[in-house]
């Protein structure tokens, strides 16, 4: 028997083989590991590789960690006659009366594909909203620190129509997912921290601190930093920005703030802020009332 001719053949088989499947889409994958370029170590440009590991194992009490659900936390806050006028401008239906004040929008878990996870709603966690009545919450302010108090002063929304049980809505939507988190666990503890954070930061103290009040207008690039040099951690602003004809000029509203948080809710650097860059040297008004 001629061995060489024999071995020849079986490598040539093997090359034809492992061709063929590789053409069918079947190859091994498992090696590819190997020779992947390494993810960025910022939580937000992982680019949503969380989705695989996103699973709960029920029999075994085991909760997937928010590591393995989603890629970072969002804190929106906004300034409500601003906000209300980008509503206007969108021909949604504000409420009558708006106070000059900045509320919470919510705290979202968040994914850098821009698309939400179904895998990260837990089916063991619900909203509870009598909990709420003998939970308190770390405030500055003098008078009533009772949890369910404070969200009907700060935690609301502007909209005409409001959404029915509008906090049970936001935890189901946002909260349940963030409780994977070990610094939020529960639906108490998702309002608690988000409070919490929202003092820490007093987005009107910061603002007035850097004389930029309610009536004044302020560079963008300006504003920002304002908030970046708290927060050490680069944040987005949106605004409105319009194009007055007859001035030949913008007019620009502030609207909201948005902060990114890892998972333990220590600020991080924002992406995808090419747009308040190219605006750096716009003039925006910090309105006292809802623009006409």
């Amino acid at each position: 028997m001629d061995w060489n001719h024999l071995l020849t053949s079986y490598i040539i088989f093997l090359a034809l083989f492992i061709g063929t499947k590789a053409e069918d889409g079947e190859t091994d994958n498992s090696n590819l590991l190997t020779t992947t370029p390494a993810i960025d170590d910022s939580l937000i440009a992982r680019n949503g590789l969380t989705s695989d590991k996103c699973k709960d194992d029920p029999s075994k009490r085991y909760v997937a960690p928010a590591k393995d659900c989603f890629d970072y936390f969002t804190l929106a806050i906004f300034w409500a006659p601003g906000y209300a006028y980008k509503q206007k401008l969108r021909k949604v239906p504000i409420r009558k009366n708006i106070d000059p004040k900045w509320i919470i929008h919510g705290l979202w878990p968040s994914w850098s594909s821009g698309q939400e996870d179904p895998a990260c709603k837990r089916s063991d966690i619900f909203f509870n909203e009598n909990r709420f009545k003998n939970a308190k919450v770390l405030t500055p302010l003098p008078g009533d620190n009772n949890l369910y108090s404070v969200l009907m002063n700060t935690w609301y929304t502007i909209l005409e129509k409001a959404t029915k049980n509008f906090w049970e809505h936001e935890f189901n939507k946002h909260g349940n997912c963030a409780t994977r988190s070990s610094k939020i666990k529960d639906d108490v503890g998702y309002f608690q921290k988000t409070f919490d954070m929202y003092y820490k930061l007093n987005l009107g103290t910061t603002f007035s601190n850097a004389r930029y009040r309610p009536g004044d207008s302020k560079k963008l690039s300006e504003i920002i930093t304002v908030v970046n040099d708290r927060l050490k951690a680069k944040v987005k602003v949106d605004y409105t920005k319009e194009y007055v004809k007859k001035d030949n000029t913008w007019k620009a509203y502030l609207a909201e703030v948005s902060i990114c948080l890892d998972y333990d809710l220590k600020p991080i650097d924002c992406t995808n802020l090419s747009r308040q860059e190219n605006d750096g040297d716009l003039m925006v008004t910090y309105p006292n009332s809802v623009p006409n």
